[in-house]
């Protein structure tokens, strides 16, 4: 292939030289291309960091500053309590005339509440708060008026019995003398004895009435 070693190292040479040429143009433009793409992302995070930054250091401003006006509105409010306060106390005429107009109109607010509607509406919300009576009350209030009746019974049938002499009760029992009655001619005294035999006798009754049912 070729004449002679001469030629043959020659065009060797030549083809290492080109190569050698072409490869280190291509390795140049390969680290340029890769700084370049490296640069481009850190300038993009960068960039997105920056924004973040700023949404970020908006976000903290805004809250920051509701912060500080919703203390600044605090701070007035107290601040007009404690000159309202230092006023009454002084006797700030003006002030006091005032507030006392300011009730005055809170109660003629009120007081135009008077449409049909309106107390119609108000009727009908409490009678629906009477009717809302639960049936666990319902129910114990009707036992309770059931045993009253009962004992009323009861005592209506005791008395009836003591009346015909089956039961004796002192001083009611028919046949007995009350005492006290010896003598037509204390009638003043008697008529204090009879007021203390009568609750001394209704006690017994009671008593009576108890200890038979």
């Amino acid at each position: 292939m070729f004449k002679n070693r001469s030629t043959k190292k020659k065009s060797l040479s030549t083809v290492d030289n080109l190569l050698s040429t072409y490869l280190q143009t291509s390795d140049k433009k390969i680290s340029k291309s890769v700084k370049h793409n490296a640069s481009s992302i850190l300038e993009s995070k960068a960039q997105s960091q920056k924004k973040r930054s700023k949404s970020e250091m908006k976000k903290f401003k805004l809250k920051e500053r509701k912060l500080r006006n919703k203390n600044l509105k605090r701070n007035q409010i107290l601040n007009e309590k404690i000159d309202m306060l230092t006023k009454l106390q002084n006797g700030d005429d003006k002030l006091i005339n005032d507030l006392v107009a300011r009730k005055i109109d809170a109660l003629k607010r009120l007081d135009s509440i008077t449409s049909d509607s309106d107390l119609q509406e108000l009727q009908n919300d409490v009678l629906n708060l009477i009717s809302k009576e639960s049936t666990k009350d319902k129910l114990k209030n009707s036992n309770e008026r059931d045993q009253l009746r009962a004992r009323i019974s009861k005592l209506d049938n005791f008395s009836e019995k003591v009346s015909r002499g089956y039961i004796s009760v002192n001083g009611l029992t028919p046949g007995l003398a009350q005492p006290g009655d010896d003598s037509d001619s204390e009638e003043d005294d008697d008529n204090y004895n009879q007021e203390t035999q009568e609750s001394s006798q209704l006690r017994n009754f009671r008593d009576d009435f108890d200890d038979y049912n």
